[in-house]
């Protein structure tokens, strides 16, 4: 099966390789993966299985840090997919496919794009989890007390929590070498207290919990394009006098609006509550009166 390839730029300067089918047989294989599952794949990580998204994950950090571990550290995995053999996690799976499934024939690693490529890499992960999990079983520290380790992953980023500094430095000394021992090269973006500033999947989270500086910053410069665009459209509006370019100015308008709705609902639907007071704060700023809900999307008026 051919896998079609395509750049896409990262945020972070330079280009993310993703290979894909063709989009029937893409459908099909999603189809197929939706339907997989597995009693494991419920109980760690986020990102990946379908319930267990970014707000799931969020109210678990927020957990953790109600309940005393204020020391946190975030690994990243550099070029996660590509550090994956397939064979890997399809023997971990069921030995009879280990040699491969369509799109991964001969393939020594996962393609990004693929349908099957989120699942095998939690599966392949997974692992990870399982260790951290045993260490907190059979090792103390120095002084005769026992550890404990809370972690959240999401796809390839890890956030390891624990009450006590010297705790989190004895849990990434033993997560970094794991994680090269599976193959991965990890890197520690942050280590610090939770009252220095967490970045977390958009966030920026202390004793209060809300979006980073780059996050707000992308939200203000689409807010002001598109006030700035529905009032050119407004203006041009009030100055046709012919019904028929009256008619097509308003359906820019519509569109406008419905585009900006849904770039809004996405920003909620990721940060929620944490988001809407911020940014009902600047629309009003902007003099758009949004009174919108994930559920309710009424079109946005500017006040006059």
């Amino acid at each position: 099966m051919r896998l079609r390839k395509t750049r896409i730029r990262k945020k972070t300067n330079g280009w993310r390789i993703v290979e894909a089918p063709d989009e029937p047989v893409k459908k099909a294989q999603r189809l197929i993966l939706n339907h997989l599952t597995l009693a494991k794949a419920c109980q760690t990580g986020y990102g990946v299985v379908k319930g267990m998204g970014a707000d799931k994950a969020l109210y678990e950090l927020k957990k953790n840090i109600n309940e005393g571990f204020h020391w946190v550290a975030c690994i990243d995995i550099k070029n996660f997919f590509p550090s994956i053999n397939p064979k890997k996690p399809l023997a971990m799976i069921d030995t009879r496919v280990s040699d491969g499934l369509p799109g991964l024939y001969g393939r020594t690693s996962l393609p990004q794009g693929h349908p099957i490529s989120p699942f095998l890499s939690y599966i392949y992960i997974s692992q990870f989890d399982d260790r951290v999990q045993t260490w907190q079983t059979i090792d103390q520290l120095s002084d005769g007390s026992t550890t404990e380790c809370r972690v959240i992953r999401y796809v390839d980023n890890i956030w390891l929590m624990c009450k006590k500094k010297v705790e989190l430095e004895f849990y990434l000394s033993l997560s970094l070498g794991y994680l090269s021992d599976l193959g991965f090269t990890p890197r520690v973006e942050q280590s610090k207290h939770v009252n220095q500033g967490i970045d977390f999947l958009g966030y920026t989270v202390k004793r209060s919990i809300g979006p980073n500086a780059r996050n707000i910053q992308r939200f203000k410069g689409k807010s002001m394009r598109y006030a700035l665009n529905r009032k050119e459209l407004e203006m041009k509006l009030r100055n046709t006098d012919k019904e028929e370019p009256i008619k097509e100015v308003q359906a820019e308008i519509g569109c406008l609006d419905s585009k900006f709705i849904e770039s809004l609902i996405g920003w909620e639907s990721h940060f929620g509550p944490a988001m809407r007071p911020w940014l009902q704060k600047f629309l009003h700023g902007l003099n758009i009166d949004l009174p919108y809900t994930t559920q309710s999307t009424p079109n946005p008026q500017p006040q006059t």
